[in-house]
């Protein structure tokens, strides 16, 4: 068994019966890494047509089902290799409005942080690895004011639905200085991100999401721009030919590009390798401004928005 679900009940890590249990699974594991993956806005595992579990979040995802990229199957997971470890899809109830997602988001935050140290209790040697996309990024941050255990190892967010305080502070919890963190933004995201920001904080028009990075500079914490020629051109160098963004506007671009989850894999894989520190070295001294995409003159194929 390398891969099996999990939802949050309110703040509650509840395992799926089909799977078996979490004990178990952590046994049959092998060294390989633990990775928990958690979906974002509009998904519901209480939902069937909505489920993250039919769609990103399965070995074998509905193929009918747009943007249908198995996440665990990309990452390494499902084939019954001996050091694969163990994906674990973590599901949560992110329907109704931003406002209600965004509040559910901090609840289901503190059901994986129980988790977490779950995972740290029946496995006490082991990390846990994260992947988070849009508001998954909320709910691992809220779960670090909350995670007791020395767990956590490596995250990667893509396109992370967040403001940069709230970030901030989660960072400066006892679980934020150990996580390294790998944030993942894009131009192609300043659409979703404005919104976003006007929807929290109508009335701070300073505030901003986690596409602009953190405000304080962390070790343990690096922004990667995966639509900037210099990132791309670094990253090629290291062996991670990325495919180039076709889109001025898409919310999902973070991993469904060709050569994402390569790079993703080997971060959580190869960790003496693919350090923060060796994909820093690829990142231009400042990134783009927003808009700068939306707004550039030279001509971009593909449609406007995704």
């Amino acid at each position: 068994m390398s891969h099996i679900r999990i939802n949050a009940l309110s703040d509650t890590p509840v395992t799926n019966g089909v799977d078996g249990d979490l004990a178990a699974a952590l046994t049959m594991a092998g060294d390989g890494p633990i990775v928990i993956m958690i979906h974002g806005y509009k998904y519901a595992p209480s939902v069937q047509n909505h489920s993250p579990h039919r769609h990103i979040l399965s070995l074998t995802p509905d193929e009918s089902a747009p943007r249908s990229v198995s996440w665990p199957h990309h990452l390494g997971f499902g084939g019954n290799r001996a050091d694969e470890g163990l994906s674990i899809a973590f599901g949560w109830e992110a329907r109704g409005t931003i406002w209600s997602a965004y509040r559910k988001a901090k609840h289901a935050g503190v059901a994986l942080a129980r988790l977490i140290d779950q995972i740290g209790t029946l496995a006490p040697n082991r990390q846990v690895d994260i992947v988070a996309h849009s508001l998954g990024a909320r709910v691992f941050l809220s779960a670090l004011h909350h995670v007791k255990t020395n767990t956590l190892g490596r995250a990667v967010l893509m396109a992370g639905a967040e403001l940069r305080s709230v970030a901030d502070a989660a960072m400066d919890t006892d679980a934020g200085r150990v996580v390294e963190v790998l944030n993942i933004t894009t131009r192609e995201n300043d659409l979703y991100e404005f919104y976003f920001e006007r929807a929290m904080c109508p009335v701070s028009p300073t505030e901003q999401s986690l596409g602009h990075g953190l405000k304080r500079r962390r070790m343990n914490w690096l922004d990667l721009q995966l639509d900037c020629p210099e990132t791309l051109a670094g990253l090629r160098r290291l062996g991670f030919p990325i495919a180039l963004p076709a889109q001025r506007v898409c919310h999902w671009s973070t991993y469904l590009r060709a050569g994402m989850f390569p790079l993703y894999r080997a971060f959580l894989r190869d960790r003496e390798t693919l350090s923060l520190g060796t994909l820093s070295a690829t990142r231009p001294v400042r990134p783009a401004r927003r808009w700068s995409r939306i707004f550039a003159i030279t001509p971009l194929f593909g449609t406007l928005i995704r």
